[in-house]
């Protein structure tokens, strides 16, 4: 055996890496423009054999980058992008003059394909009826239709284009996806796209709301199926069933139809799971808001409502939820108030219970004494009353008191009687033109303040509500009714401050404990007017208690109400 070394044979040189190809290229070339619309076209070197015409939805506009042609040329195809620079729907654009534009770009290509959403969507079915492999509308709609557009648009944009036809079928293929439950993409698309386009393939996809495209979105189909038309390969299987949890607008779409069905706890769990996967969606807050403000809760409505509006300032559905939501809170406070006048009224002694000197509603429930003061229609006794304090007689017979059973409520009755001629020939006609309205509130004042069995009675001028108080003074018997001053006429010369409370004085002398003084005074800024402050010093010095100052800005005046207290 040799012991001659061996010589290991070194290993062979690695090869050399394959140079990498070149990075594609891309060239944007405006194919034409004019004053309403341009068309930019995106070759790619090394060149490809496929390209893609867009059209941008309502949303886009020609200063932003054209709607899915990135994302195409990822999928490594040419873009044909159609824009628009105002919102005219495409409508200038005619079919001849679309393939003039067009022509000598698609013939340089052996795979056609379209894309669009909403408007880019209705465009690539109306504009690329023949001459395409594959055109995908996801909610075919235009704003512009004059039968199933938007009043809004209608009005501002004439609808140029033909309507879908079955004489004119389209050689194209075709994927349309759609929300049948969406009212106006199901009729455009079963009434007019189904007629012309009779092979396309429709893939109706409920509760994806409009535009589909949000939906297909977020389940994660829509960018693989686009990617796999693109690339000749075979479609991804839609599973909406099985996704359809992982969609915040499927939630959303949901929530809005158990509200139109007034299933609201349903709307207002589903519009949280909504948020719950997307809390930026702002549309969502004005759904949640909606049902919050049927479920009556009003701050958390508002809150909701008011989010929305501040990213959709000018919708108009917005506005008509706060004015409702502002509708029924003011509901809710004049109910909060009548609560409390009864309330007060029946510690006053007005209330259920009270005995015939003291109190209108005496022999009555709460219940009917409630119903009295919120019923639109009169009851004999106030016509009575109006008769009696009024017009100071008996009514002339049965009908006429019928007749004045009619009125909707005791406002509209008292505004009949201080409008006839009969009540015009006691007082001076240009008076009651100019004061009818502060009549009418303190003749309302003066009917709830009096007991049953009172009087109305005069400090001023007389003829208004019956007999003077200076007829009273003369007599001997204490009085229940109620005092009125009604000096409200700037033309009548008013009493001397001294002579006013000696009258007051006179009058408290003479008014039964419990019995009401009611005065009706001038704003301060008028000509010898007294503030409403004076004139409740004023009747707190003659031993009254103070129970409400009404202001009356519409007839510049104010009403003071005060009751004499009854012994201790």
């Amino acid at each position: 055996m040799s012991d001659a070394p061996v010589t290991a044979t070194p290993p062979p040189p690695p090869p050399a890496p394959a140079a990498a190809p070149p990075a594609p290229t891309r060239t944007l070339q405006v194919v034409h423009e004019d004053d309403d619309i341009v068309v930019e076209w995106t070759l790619t070197t090394p060149a490809v054999d496929t390209i893609a015409v867009t059209f941008d939805p309502i949303s886009v506009g020609a200063q932003e980058p054209a709607y899915a042609a990135g994302f195409l040329q990822s999928a490594g195809v040419d873009t044909l992008c159609v824009r628009k620079k105002r919102e005219h729907f495409y409508q200038p654009l005619s079919l001849q003059r679309f393939d003039e534009i067009t022509g000598p770009v698609l013939e340089r290509y052996a795979r056609r394909l379209a894309y669009g959403s909403s408007l880019g969507a209705y465009s690539v079915l109306y504009f690329c009826r023949h001459g395409f492999e594959t055109v995908i509308s996801s909610s075919p709609r235009v704003s512009a239709h004059p039968r199933l557009g938007s009043p809004h648009w209608q009005e501002r944009v004439p609808f140029r284009h033909e309507i879908f036809k079955a004489s004119k079928p389209a050689t194209s293929g075709a994927v349309i996806f759609y929300d049948p439950h969406d009212g106006i993409d199901r009729m455009l698309v079963d009434e007019e796209i189904r007629l012309a386009w009779p092979h396309a393939t429709y893939m109706p996809v409920p509760y994806s709301g409009h535009p589909t495209n949000q939906f297909l979105s977020e389940i994660g189909f829509i960018a693989p199926f686009v990617r796999a038309v693109t690339a000749c390969k075979p479609w991804p299987v839609l599973e909406r069933r099985r996704h359809k949890a992982r969609s915040c607008t499927y939630f959303h779409m949901l929530a809005v139809a158990c509200l139109r069905h007034r299933k609201l706890q349903w709307t207002e769990r589903l519009c949280q799971g909504a948020l719950a996967l997307k809390p930026g969606m702002t549309e969502v807050q004005h759904t949640y808001g909606q049902a919050l403000l049927a479920l009556g809760r009003l701050d958390e409505a508002e809150e909701r409502l008011l989010l929305f509006q501040k990213h959709h300032p000018h919708t108009r559905e917005v506005l008509r939820s706060l004015e409702a939501l502002r509708r029924e809170r003011t509901r809710r406070e004049q109910q909060q108030r009548l609560r409390e006048f009864a309330a007060q009224a029946q510690r006053a002694g007005d209330g259920p219970g009270a005995s015939a000197a003291g109190g209108r509603a005496a022999g009555r429930t709460f219940a009917g004494w409630l119903k009295s003061r919120l019923w639109p229609q009169v009851d004999r006794d106030e016509v009575l009353w109006c008769y009696l304090h009024l017009l100071g007689r008996e009514p002339e017979s049965e009908t006429a008191v019928q007749a004045h059973l009619q009125a909707k409520g005791l406002q509209a009755l008292l505004q009949t009687f201080i409008g006839s001629a009969e009540y015009g020939r006691r007082l001076s006609g240009d008076v009651i033109s100019r004061h009818r309205d502060r009549l009418v509130q303190t003749a309302l004042l003066a009917h709830s303040a009096m007991p049953r069995g009172g009087r109305v009675l005069e400090v001023g001028p007389p003829g208004w509500f019956g007999k003077t108080v200076r007829e009273v003074l003369d007599a001997e018997k204490p009085s229940n009714g109620a005092i009125v001053d009604l000096c409200v006429d700037t033309a009548l010369q008013p009493r001397p401050p001294r002579d006013e409370r000696a009258l007051l004085y006179g009058v408290c002398q003479r008014l039964r404990p419990g019995g009401h003084v009611l005065w009706a005074g001038h704003w301060p800024a008028l000509p010898d007017a007294r503030p409403p402050e004076d004139t409740e010093r004023l009747l707190a010095a003659a031993g009254l208690d103070a129970v409400t100052t009404v202001k009356l800005p519409k007839v510049g005046g104010y009403l003071s109400l005060a009751r004499k207290p009854h012994a201790a």
